[in-house]
């Protein structure tokens, strides 16, 4: 699966008003392959970056691949949660 940061995130507010926030985890955990472009367009979304990072974490206990697209390195932008950046930088390290 494939999606744009900004449909993303649409998708993370629409499950937050709906009270189904459980449904969107499960949705981007199960998938076997996920794809986010665009990452760099979730700089100063602190609400959507603490949901992909419980997501991510999860991905990587059951071994799921992940793969973050951005134009930009992301620890030279301003607007990423400090968590936000040392998981992607602990998960650039870690071998399959």
């Amino acid at each position: 699966m494939y999606i744009k940061s900004e449909d993303f995130t649409n998708e993370f507010v629409e499950s937050i008003i709906k009270h189904e926030k459980d449904v969107f985890f499960e949705k981007y955990t199960a998938e076997e392959k996920l794809i986010i472009l665009e990452t760099d367009r979730l700089r100063g979304k602190e609400y959507t970056q603490e949901m992909l990072c419980r997501i991510l974490r999860a991905r990587r206990k059951t071994q799921r691949d992940t793969l973050l697209l951005s134009v930009y390195e992301l620890s030279e932008i301003q607007g990423f949660s400090a968590e936000f950046l040392e998981l992607i930088a602990d998960i650039r390290q870690c071998p399959k």
